[in-house]
C-alpha cells in the first residue's frame, strides 16, 4: 500500500512538473523568438493601440498634420511592421491632426507686391485680378477672397482685386476733319479709347 501511496504521489509531481514546463516553456520560447510588430499605419488611433497592446507592446502617440491622411488615422509608426522586438517594446505612432489651418492675413489697402509677399509668407497661394476704382490708389488692393480673420488650409489660394485707379475718359473736341464723317471718326477714336464730340 505505501508503494502504491509513494507511486500515486510521484505521478501527481510528474503532471504538475509537465504542465509547468508546458506553461513556462512555451512562455520562455515567445521571449526568445520575440514579438512581431503588426502593422497599423492608416487605423485609427484607438484601433491601432489596442492592436499593439494586444500583441504585447507599449504605444506612445505623436500628432502632426497630414493633407493626405485623415484627421485621428495613424500616418506612420516608428518600427515597421514585422520586425521581432521583445516584449513591451515602445512602438510610437504618428496620428494625422487633419489638414493646417491658417488666418488670412487683411492685405486690403496695401500694394500688390507687400500683399502678394504677406500672403505667401503664410502659406497661401495668391490669384490677381485689376479694376478700375475711385476710391482706392492704383496698384493697392481693394478687395480680397476669402475674408482676413477666416480659417483656411495652408495652401489655399487668395484672390486679391488690384485698383488700376480712376476709369477716366479722355474727351476731344473736333471741329471739323475734311472727307471723314462722325462716325468714322468715332470708331477711331473709340479704337484709341477715346470719345467723340463733334461741332458743326
Amino acid at each position: 500500500r505505501m508503494a502504491i501511496i509513494i507511486g500515486g504521489f510521484a505521478a501527481i509531481l510528474l503532471l504538475i512538473f509537465v504542465i509547468f514546463k508546458l506553461i513556462f516553456g512555451s512562455m520562455d520560447n515567445d521571449a526568445a523568438q520575440g514579438y512581431v510588430v503588426p502593422n497599423v499605419v492608416g487605423k485609427t488611433e484607438a484601433a491601432a493601440k489596442s492592436t499593439l497592446t494586444e500583441k504585447g507592446l507599449s504605444v506612445s502617440i505623436t500628432y502632426e498634420y497630414s493633407s493626405s491622411v485623415a484627421a485621428g488615422n495613424v500616418i506612420k509608426q516608428s518600427i515597421s511592421s514585422g520586425t521581432q522586438v521583445k516584449k513591451g517594446a515602445a512602438v510610437t505612432i504618428t496620428v494625422s491632426s487633419g489638414q493646417e489651418t491658417v488666418k488670412v492675413p487683411n492685405v486690403v489697402g496695401q500694394n500688390k507686391t507687400n500683399a502678394q509677399n504677406t500672403l505667401k509668407n503664410s502659406g497661401f497661394a495668391v490669384s490677381v485680378s485689376e479694376t478700375y476704382s475711385d476710391t482706392v490708389a492704383s496698384g493697392n488692393i481693394i478687395n480680397q477672397t476669402p475674408a482676413a480673420g477666416s480659417s483656411q488650409v495652408k495652401g489655399a489660394t487668395i484672390s486679391i482685386i488690384v485698383s488700376k485707379g480712376k476709369n477716366e475718359i479722355k474727351k476731344i473736341s473736333v471741329n471739323s476733319l475734311p472727307n471723314k464723317t462722325s462716325y468714322t471718326v468715332g470708331d477711331n477714336l473709340s479704337t484709341a479709347g477715346l470719345s467723340l464730340t463733334a461741332t458743326y
